[in-house]
């Protein structure tokens, strides 16, 4: 029920009924900001737990704070919990990608193999150019000994290595497939990449 107005504009609240306040996400983005800047103190953990604890209360689609506090429950190793969190935002918004990208990490965690591939899949059937979900399902291929899987890993790190994602870790990655391959010159294309990367003034120039 709404609030009846008194003369003064002032609210009038009449005994023995309840009221609904119904608070806008952009209301809320201050639990969030402040929460995200308590995390970077190991000590005030909980303080940011309890922040947006409390965002959800105030608003229970409010699918940012679901995400954040199932990283932050990530982040203390409480893995039940952050799956609770996830799959609770999913009833909101069940194409979420980030969200079906972070349920998935998650069971991979807790070594739910199928179901974390299920949840990345669908990341990338409603947002195809997830890059997380990209890189961490070619991780995860590549780390199997099934030779079908493996090349699926390839190709994700492949596509990936188009873009700017972590070139570090894709090159990385690929330089270990093509070496378990025995296509050295390859590998050592993707490794003088990596090196580029990370020490470009070490790297001495290509011979021509």
């Amino acid at each position: 029920m709404g609030l009846t107005l008194s003369l003064s504009g002032t609210p009038v609240r009449h005994a023995g009924m309840t009221y609904h306040t119904r608070v806008s996400p952009k209301d809320l983005t201050v639990f969030i900001n402040l929460a995200n800047l308590l995390v970077k103190d190991q000590n005030r953990l909980e303080e940011a737990d309890a922040l947006l604890r409390r965002a959800i209360s105030l608003r229970e689609d409010y699918v940012d704070a679901y995400q954040n506090r199932g990283s932050l429950l990530v982040r203390l190793q409480r893995f039940s919990e952050a799956e609770q969190m996830y799959r609770a935002g999913l009833k909101h918004q069940p194409t979420n990608a980030a969200l079906l990208y972070n349920l998935g990490v998650v069971l991979l965690e807790t070594n739910r193999t199928e179901e974390a591939y299920l949840n990345f899949h669908k990341a990338l059937f409603y947002e195809p150019g997830h890059e997380q979900t990209k890189f961490v399902l070619a991780a995860s291929y590549a780390d199997t000994s099934d030779p079908q899987l493996r090349e699926k890993a390839r190709l994700l790190y492949e596509e990936l290595s188009q873009g700017d994602f972590d070139p570090v870790r894709v090159h990385f990655g690929l330089a270990l497939l093509y070496s378990d391959a025995s296509d050295f010159e390859t590998a050592i294309k993707h490794y003088n990449t990596v090196l580029k990367v990370s020490f470009p003034p070490l790297l001495p120039p290509p011979r021509s």
